[in-house]
Parts: C-alpha cells; sequence; structure tokens
C-alpha cells in the first residue's frame, strides 16, 4: 500500500514560486504548499513505501539545497482514498458518497 509522507520546511516567499515548480516535478509528490507558520512549505507526496521517503528527502535537497526539511510525518494507514473506504489491507471495501441524499434540516444545503 502507498505511504503518503509529508515535509515541512522554510522558503521566503521570494524564492517560493521557483521552489514550487521545482519541487512539483519531483516524482511522487501530490502538492506543495505555502502556509503561515515557522515551516511555511508543506510538501506531500505518493510514495509506494515509506522507505522511499529518504530518496524523496534526497530529491527535495538536490532540487533546493537552500531549503531545509524542518519536520515530516508518514501516514502509515489510509482510511478513506478518494471517496473509497479502505480496508486493512488497502482493497477498497465501499464507497462514500460526496453528498449526503437527504441533507440534514438547517445544513445548509438545498
Amino acid at each position: 500500500m502507498p505511504s503518503p509522507p509529508s515535509t515541512s520546511a522554510r522558503s521566503t516567499s521570494a524564492t517560493f514560486e521557483e521552489a514550487e515548480g521545482r519541487i512539483r516535478a519531483l516524482p511522487g509528490v501530490r502538492a506543495c504548499s505555502l502556509v503561515a507558520g515557522p515551516y511555511n512549505v508543506i510538501v506531500d507526496a505518493w510514495l509506494r513505501s515509506t522507505a522511499e521517503v529518504h530518496d524523496l528527502e534526497r530529491k527535495l535537497s538536490r532540487a533546493l539545497p537552500a531549503r531545509r526539511i524542518q519536520d515530516r510525518s508518514v501516514v502509515l494507514r489510509t482510511v478513506k482514498l478518494l471517496g473509497r473506504v479502505l480496508d486493512a489491507e488497502g482493497r477498497s471495501v465501499r464507497s462514500v458518497p460526496l453528498l449526503a441524499e437527504n441533507p440534514a434540516p438547517g445544513s445548509g444545503t438545498s
């Protein structure tokens, strides 16, 4: 089952556009976001195994030598993916509707 790691780093807003393009071009990278806080760059990736996390970090360091990874996290088990509930083996067991068929009264949807 693929492992979605997330890394946090620091970047100046002036260099973010260039950094974003280089990061998004790396294999496995799903999103690159600039956020508020001490570690203002978040990179989300989709890898085949947790062993590939170090390879991704090496590629990030080569693409942007001035960028320093400050924190990382790895999702050990994905419960839901693309509207599907997954079992412990990562197989789809049922779908999750995007919209409720009968919205609750007062929920703001019509």
